[in-house]
């Protein structure tokens, strides 16, 4: 009993000191994500982020690694379509969201949202405008309503029903023992995958934001339910301007147009029936001759 008097007080100081010091990391890495000062940036919601997004001669390379992740992309997304994003692993689909993000800034060219230089816009205003969805949707021990919540903390309880209902989580949560109320276990275990990517979209919607991005939203899915997510996204799409990476195809089938990438640079633009007619990675893949997951990427001069 002393030895559990003595240990145990000790072992929570232990694991005390070893999250502050996680948390002297992360803060360290945020600072310079995101400076502190941000100066003249302009951070007005008065700024109009619905608009056309314009990668110009956009080339980037991680700080302190000489190889190229993006070579000379050139790329306009109009405003309100949906644009999907396919390549091999490793070809800068990802990365293009990053920057477009501003987790880090073009290394050379420019990004430009209806004519501003994101460069010019704070991370705050930035990050508004933007709502995105990844392949592991991060739900938290808490209820269905605060976890959706946290996409916009000042969020009413109209818009989060009305998001809910967008993204089709409404329907199996009407079925939850407390709806609404009813408690998440920790990463959103007592839900099946679809229904966390769900609610995962229901938190993106309710930001508001004029920008959508899906990352591999439905890679982890079976084929059924990645078709119930398809129809989730292309709602959610509607009237916003919608990105989407995925290396399945049936994913992409709503998009108006496609960009397709090969080690950090774009082997072609155009809709699914002018790409399927071209000599380019998205017809092989479709002709089941190789897998954009799977091929290999060759050094590029």
């Amino acid at each position: 009993m002393l030895a559990n008097n003595v240990v145990g007080p000790l072992v929570s100081v232990v694991l005390t000191a070893a999250g502050l010091e996680n948390f002297r990391l992360a803060r360290a890495k945020l600072r310079e994500l995101v400076p502190p000062d941000h100066g003249d940036l302009l951070d007005s919601e008065m700024i109009d982020l619905r608009g056309d997004i314009e990668f110009e001669n956009v080339w980037f390379r991680y700080p302190g690694t000489e190889a190229w992740v993006l070579k000379d992309v050139n790329l306009t997304i109009r405003q309100g379509e949906m644009f999907g994003v396919v390549g091999a692993s490793g070809s800068g689909k990802s990365t293009l969201m990053t920057l477009l993000m501003g987790f880090y800034a073009p290394t050379r060219g420019s990004i430009r949202i209806n004519g501003y230089d994101i460069s010019m816009l704070s991370p705050n205003r930035l990050r508004n405008g933007i709502a995105s969805v990844q392949q592991t949707s991060f739900l938290f021990n808490s209820s269905v309503l605060e976890n959706v919540h946290l996409g916009r903390l000042d969020a009413g309880y109209a818009d989060v029903v009305g998001a809910m209902t967008k993204s089709g989580a409404e329907e199996f949560v009407s079925k939850l023992p407390q709806q609404y109320l009813t408690t998440l276990t920790e990463d959103g275990g007592n839900l099946s995958g679809g229904q966390r990517q769900r609610l995962a979209i229901a938190r993106a919607l309710v930001r508001g934001a004029d920008i959508m991005l899906f990352d591999e939203a439905t890679s982890a899915l079976d084929v059924e339910t990645e078709m119930q997510i398809r129809h989730a996204i292309h709602t959610a799409c509607q009237g916003k301007t919608g990105l989407i990476i995925a290396h399945r195809l049936d994913t992409l089938a709503d998009c108006t147009r496609l960009v397709v990438m090969r080690q950090g640079g774009i082997e072609a633009v155009g809709k699914h029936e002018e790409l399927i007619i071209g000599d380019n990675s998205y017809r092989r893949m479709l002709q089941g001759k190789s897998g954009l997951a799977a091929a290999p990427d060759e050094p590029m001069n």
